[in-house]
């Protein structure tokens, strides 16, 4: 099919992950200390284990695969508080009776809770691992409401897997809402206490399967607009008057059909031309930007990388120096040698910046002595060489960059001034700025301080002033440049290899600004990171990515813009401009309303974006999304989204943490969550006995999640035991503020409640002879059935650690996130989006322990045993497509090492202790999961 432009129609994704996969064959490189094929050193994954799956093992930066969910049967849950609690009942509820739990109604405060936690029987408690991934295919069409003939709902869970198929409204991929049926009045909203909010994710990867956002060119005059908001046309659009006019969504405003792009209408009401016209029936395209757009473009046309190397005896004596050089030039022979107009560059720095001429007769460094006054001592295209040409010269510049620094005894950095002469490299065409950095910048303009060197600062992390302050930046410069770099299109990213306190609170500034992303590494060094370096240095380089956009959101009639939250800069006029986004990169758009929603009229929400992709073409990519309304708090609650709301949730602590104390954070957070589920206890549940704690079955899960969003590292107390090993507390906390900042839905809820895994069951299966996980009495692959999204869903027999429908592997079900799931003689992996654990939970039979470890307690590749060659698949299918890759970390539960620690700490449900006193800590971060649910239920009976 082409479009009217005469543009190919975009294959599926699977074709586009195989020519990635076949692409990445070419080389043959390894990096130090990556395993090639078949050959697995201490405690690294082989980067191409015989017989794993090509696409996991090969591309994970560039692959199309996605873990988000399929929408289970929802879980009706009744435990009355007492000695022997019954266990939870499954079924299908009706309309608006949730999840149900029976408590005691006599509380006093939050000791008293977790006194009457203690009769509770966790296990019984709504988690996610009740809510596990379905197994049979789940396809998700995504239409208008009332095109699948019933009552809206969420999407499926984002961080399980589907295929979502565009049938009109963009898939949740794209755009989620905390709500898909919109309240119709404010005062509806505001009893509800539910976030109004969509998060927005412009150029996310599609899912296995999934086609491509098609390119539609409708030149000369560019896509129609409307002529009162400006909105794009759109499969919502109406056409009356015979097709000579159409009523746009948004607004309703009429507005002319050019003779050019008229058609007739058919009895049926749709266009005559309506299967050549994506636009009308596909709810995210990409349209070709009118001329006028594209001579206003600020940007170079291919893309330009310039790599910002940190030579001091610091990064030098850590491996950084040799890493960088090893992985970058894999990276550019395996992934962008085929574009004949990628160019790239160098300059290093320590306390003097040094530019590298990369002419076709010799290498020649050129030092710019005065970081003070900086300027660029050379033309652009002296040291910004095309690679297909300049490929000798630059391969045998990185082989040498090692030795050239291999005795410097220089320690400072001027950084600050480093990335100033990087952007006056560009002049004003723009690029892209791949900085590494591995100690605090300490000379030249924006030089810091070591803010961090108080002890009195850590006594009680988040408790004093002084401690805030290090959340803050402590340098206008910063800022500065940073816009400065926005302005000239210039997107910044950041590899921090931390040898100890860097002052991420300032310099992350750089990304926040310019769209770009910030990898975080305490502690680097070449034998533990350089696997890491390669892989995230390889996703920063291989990923969607556009550049010199602007981003605006829209809405239809009685809900407006309020803010915006993520990594850019406000425009003028309240837009959102991005040196440069990339496919991880996700803006929050937090709504009001302006006006009552008129009655039986569905809301929509349009975001569109100008911009440059990596082909050099101008672009506008629309993602319109419809939702439902209603006049019914019930229905409301029924059709939140638990991902949106919970990242809403995340979002108000980081505007929060440089300006309240921790135990303040924590408190309000535990308030807001209260408060939504009194309203949903008051208005939806009134028939119900007061003692029985009411959850609204969309947000059954909401209390466990911000419970582990209260433990984690971002919030918890700086004596945690997750601190252990970590160079500096104020960067940690500084990184995870920019982190969760830009972080896509489908990886927030791993990250807070990661996922555990029993991988004892799968062995004795597969030594018994029968698959883990085979469903034999389900139907075959070609079976299929409507599922409750209106698609359909095909069966067929699941083999943990086998291929799955979605370009993965099958993994074995999720298991609660406390110590009384740990079996002895348990292996275990962890899966918390961060990193990767391997818990071997000792006395273990050393036949279970040869399978996996060699005698020094390393992972070993066996391709000859499935139980290794399983457990292989699943890290690799866990790593696949992550925005950071995800350290494997290997330990004994019977030794007290820092790993466990950091273990131990992500199991949230057990009550856990800070190290700290009473008065010191907020009592919230010791309860375990029972004693904060019967802490929540007594606040919510206080406001009854």
């Amino acid at each position: 099919m082409q479009t009217p432009g005469g543009d190919p129609a975009v294959p599926a994704s699977r074709s586009r992950a195989a020519r990635l996969a076949a692409a990445s064959q070419r080389g043959g490189v390894q990096p130090v200390g990556v395993a090639p094929p078949g050959v697995v050193q201490p405690g690294m994954m082989p980067v191409q284990p015989p017989g794993m799956m090509q696409p996991i093992t090969q591309q994970m930066g560039a692959m199309n695969l996605q873990q988000p969910v399929a929408a289970p049967p929802p879980i009706n849950y009744q435990a009355p508080i007492s000695a022997a609690p019954p266990q939870p009942a499954y079924g299908a509820p009706s309309a608006h009776q949730p999840t149900q739990m029976q408590q005691q109604a006599q509380a006093a405060g939050a000791a008293g809770a977790a006194g009457r936690a203690k009769r509770l029987d966790p296990k019984t408690l709504p988690n996610p691992t009740k809510i596990q991934q379905p197994k049979h295919k789940v396809i998700y069409n995504v239409a208008p409401s009332n095109d699948l003939g019933h009552q809206p709902t969420a999407p499926p869970f984002a961080h399980h897997k589907y295929i979502s198929t565009d049938r009109g409204s963009c898939t949740p991929r794209f755009m989620r809402s905390t709500i898909y049926n919109i309240p119709t009045t404010k005062d509806i909203l505001n009893t509800s206490h539910l976030p109004l909010a969509v998060a927005v994710q412009p150029l996310a990867d599609v899912g296995f399967d999934e086609s491509e956002v098609p390119i539609v060119n409708l030149q000369p005059s560019g896509p129609l607009r409307c002529r009162r908001c400006a909105a794009y046309i759109n499969p919502f659009v109406r056409f009356i008057e015979a097709g000579r006019r159409y009523v746009c969504a948004l607004c309703g405003a009429g507005n002319e059909v050019p003779d050019e792009y008229f058609s007739p209408i058919e009895v049926s009401g749709q266009r005559r031309d309506l299967a050549e016209r994506v636009e009308l029936w596909r709810g995210s395209v990409d349209f070709v930007a009118p001329p006028e757009l594209v001579n206003a473009a600020r940007v170079n046309t291919k893309p330009v990388f310039l790599f910002l190397l940190d030579v001091s005896a610091v990064a030098v004596g850590c491996g950084l120096v040799k890493s960088f050089g090893n992985a970058v030039k894999q990276i550019l022979a395996q992934a962008l040698a085929e574009d004949p107009d990628t160019k790239v560059g160098f300059i290093t720095y320590d306390k003097n910046i040094h530019f590298w001429r990369l002419g076709k007769e010799s290498l020649q460094k050129v030092v710019l002595p005065d970081v003070k006054s900086v300027f660029t001592p050379l033309p652009s295209d002296a040291f910004i060489a095309n690679y297909a040409t300049n490929k000798a010269r630059i391969d045998e510049w990185l082989d040498r960059v090692p030795n050239m620094f291999s005795k410097t005894d220089i320690r400072d950095s001027a950084f600050g001034a480093a990335v100033n002469a990087a952007m006056l490299s560009f002049g004003t065409t723009g690029g892209r700025i791949i900085a590494l950095q591995a100690s605090l910048p300490n000379v030249g303009p924006g030089a810091l301080k070591p803010r961090d060197t108080d002890p009195a600062v850590h006594t009680s992390m988040g408790a004093n002033e002084r401690e805030r302050q290090l959340l803050l930046p402590q340098s206008k410069f910063w800022r500065e440049l940073a816009t400065e770099c926005a302005k000239r299109v210039v997107c910044i990213d950041l590899f921090v290899a931390a040898q100890g306190y860097c002052d991420l609170a300032t310099i992350s500034l750089l990304t926040q600004i310019t769209g770009g992303s910030t990898s975080y590494v305490p502690n680097f060094h070449i034998e533990k990171h350089e696997e890491r370096l390669y892989r995230d240095l390889e996703r920063m380089l291989t990923r969607n990515h556009g550049s010199d956009a602007v981003l605006r959101v829209r809405t239809s009639e009685g809900i407006a813009v309020e803010t915006y939250d993520g990594h850019f800069r406000l425009g003028p006029q309240g837009e959102v401009e991005l040196a440069g986004i990339d496919a991880d990169s996700t803006i929050y758009v937090n709504l009001k309303y302006d006006d009552n929603i008129p009655e039986k009229n569905d809301a929509a929400i349009q975001a569109a974006m100008l911009y440059t992709n990596r082909d050099g073409q101008r672009l506008i990519r629309v993602h319109t999304l419809s939702l439902k309304t209603s006049n019914k708090l019930g229905d409301v609650f029924k059709a939140a989204d638990i991902d949106t709301v919970l990242g809403t949730f995340v979002r108000r602590a980081i505007v929060d943490l440089p300006q309240k104390k921790l135990g303040e954070i924590r408190t309000k957070l535990t308030e807001n969550a209260v408060d939504l589920l009194a309203a949903y206890r008051k208005h939806c549940a009134k028939s119900s006995s007061e003692a029985q704690l009411i959850l609204p079955d969309a947000l059954k899960t909401l209390p466990v999640y911000l419970l582990s969003l209260l433990k984690h590292p971002l919030l918890c107390n700086s004596q945690a035991p997750l601190q252990d090993g970590i160079v500096s507390i104020a960067d940690l906390r500084s990184y995870f503020m920019s982190y969760y900042s830009n972080l896509s839905l489908e990886h927030l809820s791993p990250s807070l409640y990661a996922k555990l895994y029993h991988l004892n069951p799968v062995m004795h299966a597969l030594d018994n002879g029968a698959e883990v996980g085979d469903s034999s009495s389900e139907s075959s692959d070609d079976d299929e059935s409507d599922d409750d999204n209106g698609g359909r869903r095909g069966s067929k027999p699941t083999v943990i650690g086998s291929e799955d429908y979605y370009g993965g592997f099958w993994m074995p079900p999720t298991i609660r996130l406390s110590t009384s799931e740990l079996e002895k003689q348990g292996i275990y992996l962890m899966d918390d989006a961060t990193n990767i654990y391997l818990a071997v939970n000792s006395p273990v039979d050393p036949n279970i322990m040869s399978r996996l470890f060699d005698a020094n307690g390393s992972l070993i590749y066996n391709d000859q045993d499935e139980f290794n060659l399983r457990v292989h698949n699943m890290i690799a299918s866990i790593r696949f497509r992550r925005p950071f890759f995800q350290s494997l970390l290997i330990f004994d539960m019977a030794q007290n090492h820092v790993i466990k620690r950091q273990f131990l700490n992500r199991l949230v449900e057990d009550g856990s202790d800070d190290y700290t006193t009473k008065e010191q800590i907020n009592v919230l971060t010791r309860l375990s999961y029972a004693g904060y649910l019967c802490h929540m239920h007594h606040c919510i009976q206080n406001k009854m």
